[in-house]
């Protein structure tokens, strides 16, 4: 449960750096760069699915 509530706490803010560096290296102000849009583009890159499976 711990481990949930940390993860809830450090994906937005993983998201917001990654727009910053994103926004950074084309020369944008950050605040220009939506949060949704950056959700959007990073879920795409992760899989629908661990590498494990689960356990029994």
């Amino acid at each position: 449960m711990e481990q949930e509530v940390h993860g809830m706490l450090l994906v937005p803010h993983a998201l917001r750096q990654l727009a910053h560096l994103a926004a950074r290296s084309r020369r944008v102000d950050p605040d220009r760069v939506s949060f949704t849009r950056t959700l959007h583009a990073a879920s795409r890159h992760v899989p629908a699915q661990a590498g494990f499976p689960p356990e029994d």
